[in-house]
């Protein structure tokens, strides 16, 4: 917040893209969340920036936690054909594997980040994950203790 207020003292236009499903966001279709996915990046990254093409406005990408988590896997993905001309990921990963073999984070921190996670996608979206997922993958979600056993 106290960043989207300081830029747009400054005279800057902010976008905020919630990932779909998340702060009661609608999802279309079955394309829930998922946090390896980059596409909505992409997409929406794309449309500012040709929106922005004929001013010289810069399109940075500012993500925090698991937003930066998935600006840092876009950019990374994207490569030379990223739309953003910056990007700043703040308490994010690029490879968030090894947290998997952090026992502290395995015991404390990632059972509590899949249980609020896990709560916030079923909440409103659980029709939608029973049908986009097999029983056994449905019974592996409900299970998870780790984002990475959410995002599988």
């Amino acid at each position: 917040r106290e960043f989207v207020t300081s830029r747009l003292a400054r005279g800057s236009t902010v976008a905020i893209m919630i990932t779909r499903g998340l702060m009661n966001t609608p999802v279309f279709g079955n394309n829930v969340f998922h946090g390896a996915r980059v596409s909505d990046v992409d997409v929406t990254a794309q449309r500012l920036k040709n929106v922005l093409q004929k001013s010289k406005t810069v399109l940075a990408g500012v993500g925090y936690s698991m937003g930066a988590i998935i600006l840092s896997n876009y950019v990374a993905r994207s490569g030379p054909n990223c739309y953003l001309d910056t990007a700043v990921a703040i308490s994010g990963g690029l490879d968030m594997r090894g947290q998997l073999d952090f026992h502290r984070s395995m015991r404390l921190w990632q059972p509590m980040l899949a249980s609020e996670l896990r709560e916030m996608i079923l909440v409103k979206h659980r029709s939608k994950y029973e049908e986009r997922l097999s029983k056994k993958q449905f019974r592996s979600l409900l299970r998870a203790t780790s984002i990475t056993e959410i995002d599988v």
